[in-house]
């Protein structure tokens, strides 16, 4: 490995999983305000890359769901299946709400980030395994 490098591995190996989940929930609510900003300003979505942005973070949250471990990621599945449905408007009301949605469910993370990277300390969720990942 190139050793300018070395500082990547090593931020990235000490996030837990609900810091990751974080993040990608920080991008995806910045994604859908940028958006609704485009449109507030009278910018076609189809020209940039709002729409494709939102809705790549957007799948991201779908595609680390737990689908089989109860209601709770089923609920957020039905909501991000909402979102998706509203980046394909070119409401600006639609995408500063799917913003305030992702928003909530992302506060329900926060609140529990604690808990969350205490149980991932002692091994009742397994950590996130960087093995392979350059």
């Amino acid at each position: 490995m190139d050793p300018r490098l070395r500082y990547k591995t090593t931020q990235a190996q000490s996030w837990t999983r609900i810091d990751m989940l974080i993040h990608i929930y920080d991008h995806a609510i910045s994604s859908l305000e940028a958006g609704a900003a485009a449109l507030n300003a009278g910018k076609n979505l189809n020209e940039g890359s709002f729409r494709r942005d939102a809705s790549e973070r957007v799948m991201l949250i779908v595609d680390g769901l737990a689908l089989e471990a109860g209601e709770l990621p089923q609920n957020i599945l039905r909501l991000c299946t909402f979102v998706m449905d509203r980046i394909y408007t070119n409401d600006a009301a639609a995408w500063s709400h799917s913003a305030q949605l992702l928003a909530t469910v992302r506060s329900g993370f926060e609140e529990i980030r604690d808990e969350a990277n205490a149980a991932e300390a002692c091994g009742q969720i397994p950590a996130v395994n960087f093995a392979g990942v350059a």
